[in-house]
């Protein structure tokens, strides 16, 4: 892309991921001297999304713990980047090469790079609306269901993949009673060999917690 570019261009990135950091890295180490402007619906620097899982739920850090941040705000001085945190973009009009966001303000760019990311799946069951249902995606939702575990006893996880059992395993840490829901037949299924989904199974029960395979969520109450 840099090198179809002129110093006169503008390239916007929406979202702070690592593809849109590595995006406007690599413009800049490929000679494009024009106009980079990153946006990001969540407010403050970008954050490791590993550590929401683990740490985040342990340690309760401080929003602007630098061991988490992805990028420090030097680096986007270094980069020459307009990075505009707490902007979240609701609509493109790509004929007219412009972005809307949510405070009515418009941003116009010469090539727009899309680097959002995914969204969690809301369950779509009687239920799953409820303020009790948490999803784990960015650093707000780690904050919020920290707190919420303050206060807690139990916490069950749909979903026996990677990041559910690092929630699991972070509740334990914290003395709740945790119970696994995974619809497959083992833990792990699509990503994990028989072996391995064994292995995490039976540690993760010597530490406590409950794992129930093959079953499927219909319905929450409390």
């Amino acid at each position: 892309m840099a090198k179809s570019l002129s110093s006169t261009h503008s390239v916007l990135i929406i979202g702070a991921s690592h593809a849109g950091i590595s995006m406007a890295e690599q413009l800049r180490k490929n000679g494009f001297e024009g106009r980079i402007t990153m946006l990001d619906r969540e407010a403050g620097m970008p954050m490791e999304r590993p550590p929401l899982s683990k740490a985040w739920l342990v340690e309760k850090p401080d929003a602007d713990d630098p061991r988490f941040l992805m990028r420090q705000a030097s680096w986007f001085e270094e980069f020459r980047i307009d990075f505009k945190p707490g902007a979240e973009v609701v609509s493109i009009d790509a004929p007219a090469q412009t972005a809307r966001l949510a405070d009515g303000a418009e941003l116009g760019w010469d090539r727009l790079v899309l680097a959002t990311g995914a969204i969690p799946r809301p369950l779509p069951i009687p239920g799953g609306d409820d303020p009790s249902v948490f999803v784990l995606r960015v650093p707000g939702d780690a904050a919020r269901l920290s707190q919420a575990l303050d206060d807690a006893r139990r916490l069950a996880v749909v979903g026996g993949g990677y990041i559910g059992l690092e929630v699991a395993a972070s509740a334990r840490k914290r003395g709740l009673e945790v119970t696994v829901l995974e619809m497959a037949p083992r833990l792990l299924a699509r990503v994990a060999s028989a072996g391995a989904s064994a292995f995490f199974h039976g540690l993760h029960q010597d530490h406590g917690t409950t794992i129930m395979t093959g079953a499927s969520v219909t319905g929450i109450s409390r």
